[in-house]
C-alpha cells in the first residue's frame, strides 16, 4: 500500500515537473519567435527607409531668378552662380570745348558664385571685368549660425552709406548721389552683425583697415585701423501700420588714425555723375591724422511710392608740409520714386507683377525717379593751400530725373537725365562748367 502512494506521488512529481519543463520551453520558443518576428520588422523597416533615401537625389540643381545652382537634398551644401552687365551710353550735352567723350562703355560686368558649407557657413566671391583691369569686388566667409549674430571676414561693402549697401543693380539711378562719395566703399576686416526682433533692428560693428572716402582697398599701408559701425531701425515693421511697416531710420560712422604717405595719399577724389573728377587735393598733401565720418539716413517705401535720403560729414586731419588742419567735408542727397503701373517699391529693387510677354499683353513696370545731391568742401581745403581753385571745385550741386523700364526681376533699361553745376574749379575764379549728361543703360543681374 504504501509503495503504490509513493509510486503515484513519485508520478504525479514527474509529471508535474514535466509540465513545468515543457511550459519553460514553450515560452522560450515564444520568446524567440518573438524576438525574430521584430529583428524581421526592423529589418524591413531598415529596407525601406534605404530604399527611400536612395529614391531622393543627392543633389538638387535649380535655376530661378536668384541664379543658376545646385545644392544638397538637406540643404547644407550648396553653390550658386550669378553675374551683372551693365551696358550704357554717356552723352554729354552744351559740351563746347569737347572735355568729355560720348561714348558707349560696359559699366560693369561681374560673376559672382555663393556657396554654403554644413548649413551654417557661407562665402561669396565677385570679381570685376569691366575696365582695363581685372579686379576683385567682393571675397569674404561668414558664419550665420544665428540671424542675430553674425560673424563675417573678409573683403566686402563698408556698413555706413546706405545707397552704397543697396545692391548694385537695385538703385533708382544709374550712378549713385554725391552723399555716397563720403563714405567707404568697400573694405577688408571682420564685422559683427545681425538682425533682432524679426527685422526691427539691424547692427552691424567691424575693425576695417580703412580707406579714402568713396574709395575700396586691397591692403593697409599703416598699422592703424577703422572702426566702423551701423544701427538702422524699422520702427513699425511689427505693427499693424501698414503705411509705415517700411519705414526704416539709422545713423551710422567711422573712426580711424590715418596716416598718409607717398605710395598712397589717403585722400580722396569727388567725381560727378559723370564720372569726371571735380576736387583733388594738391600733390604733396596727405592724411594726417583723425578722421571720423558720420551717416545719418532713412528711407520709406510704400505701395508705389520709394524715398531714400542720407547725410554724410567726413572729418579729416590732412598736411602738407609744415601745414596741418582738420578738414570738414558734406554731402546730402535725397531719392524719390514713383512706379507708373500696379507694382511695389522697396530697398530690394522691383519685381514686376506682369513681367515683360508682349503675347500675353504684359510690359514689366514703369518707374519715374528723381533725385536732388549736393556736396560741400571745407573752404579750408583753399584757404590752407591743401587744394588748388582753379582745378577744384569747392561745391557741386545736381539733380536727376530718369525713367526706368524693368522688363521683368532680372532686366532692366534707364534713361536719365542728370545736371551737376559748381563753384570754382576753373581759372580766374570762374566756376566749372556745368555737366549735363543723358545716361542710357541695359541692365541683366542674374
Amino acid at each position: 500500500m504504501k509503495s503504490s502512494v509513493v509510486a503515484t506521488v513519485l508520478g504525479l512529481m514527474l509529471m508535474t515537473a514535466s509540465a513545468l519543463a515543457q511550459s519553460d520551453i514553450d515560452q522560450r520558443i515564444s520568446r524567440l519567435e518573438e524576438e525574430l518576428r521584430l529583428l524581421r520588422q526592423e529589418r524591413e523597416a531598415e529596407k525601406r527607409a534605404a530604399a527611400e533615401k536612395a529614391s531622393k537625389p543627392v543633389a538638387i540643381a535649380y535655376a530661378d531668378e536668384k541664379g543658376l545652382g545646385i545644392k544638397s537634398a538637406d540643404g547644407g551644401f550648396g553653390l550658386r552662380f550669378r553675374g551683372q552687365i551693365k551696358a550704357d551710353g554717356r552723352f554729354f550735352l552744351d559740351d563746347t570745348a569737347e572735355a568729355y567723350s560720348d561714348t558707349f562703355l560696359i559699366r560693369s560686368a561681374r560673376i559672382r558664385v555663393d556657396g554654403t558649407v554644413f548649413r551654417d557657413f557661407d562665402f561669396m566671391i565677385q570679381p570685376e571685368f569691366a575696365g582695363s583691369s581685372l579686379s576683385l569686388q567682393d571675397a569674404y566667409l561668414e558664419w550665420r549660425r544665428w540671424p542675430e549674430l553674425r560673424l563675417r571676414a573678409g573683403k566686402f561693402k563698408s556698413p555706413v552709406s546706405l545707397e552704397r549697401l543697396q545692391s548694385d543693380t537695385e538703385t533708382m539711378l544709374p550712378e549713385l548721389g554725391l552723399a555716397t562719395a563720403l563714405a567707404p566703399n568697400r573694405d577688408i576686416g571682420l564685422q559683427l552683425g545681425g538682425e533682432l526682433w524679426g527685422g526691427v533692428v539691424g547692427y552691424a560693428v567691424g575693425v576695417f583697415n580703412g580707406v579714402a572716402d568713396g574709395a575700396s582697398g586691397e591692403a593697409d599701408f599703416g598699422d592703424s585701423k577703422e572702426v566702423e559701425a551701423r544701427l538702422f531701425v524699422h520702427p513699425f515693421r511689427q505693427t499693424d501700420l501698414k503705411p509705415l511697416q517700411a519705414l526704416g531710420v539709422g545713423l551710422a560712422g567711422t573712426w580711424g588714425d590715418v596716416q598718409g604717405a607717398t605710395n598712397s595719399t589717403a585722400l580722396p577724389v569727388f567725381r560727378s555723375a559723370g564720372q569726371n573728377a571735380f576736387f583733388a587735393y594738391r600733390s604733396g598733401t596727405f592724411a594726417g591724422g583723425e578722421r571720423y565720418r558720420v551717416v545719418p539716413q532713412m528711407y520709406y517705401y510704400w505701395g508705389r511710392f520709394g524715398l531714400l535720403a542720407e547725410y554724410a560729414l567726413s572729418a579729416q586731419e590732412v598736411r602738407r608740409g609744415a601745414a596741418s588742419t582738420q578738414l570738414e567735408n558734406t554731402a546730402w542727397q535725397v531719392e524719390a520714386s514713383v512706379l507708373l503701373t500696379d507694382d511695389v517699391a522697396s530697398y530690394r529693387g522691383v519685381s514686376p507683377k506682369r513681367p515683360f510677354d508682349p503675347t500675353k499683353g504684359n510690359w514689366g513696370a514703369l518707374e519715374i525717379a528723381g533725385r536732388y545731391n549736393e556736396l560741400d568742401v571745407d573752404d579750408a581745403a583753399f584757404l590752407g593751400g591743401f587744394a588748388d581753385p582753379v582745378t577744384s571745385a569747392t561745391q557741386a550741386r545736381g539733380w536727376a530725373v530718369g525713367l526706368n523700364w524693368y522688363l521683368n526681376r532680372n532686366v532692366r533699361t534707364f534713361v536719365t537725365y542728370e545736371e551737376t553745376e559748381f563753384d570754382g574749379g576753373a581759372a580766374a575764379g570762374t566756376d566749372r562748367p556745368t555737366e549735363k549728361i543723358v545716361f542710357t543703360r541695359l541692365q541683366l543681374a542674374y
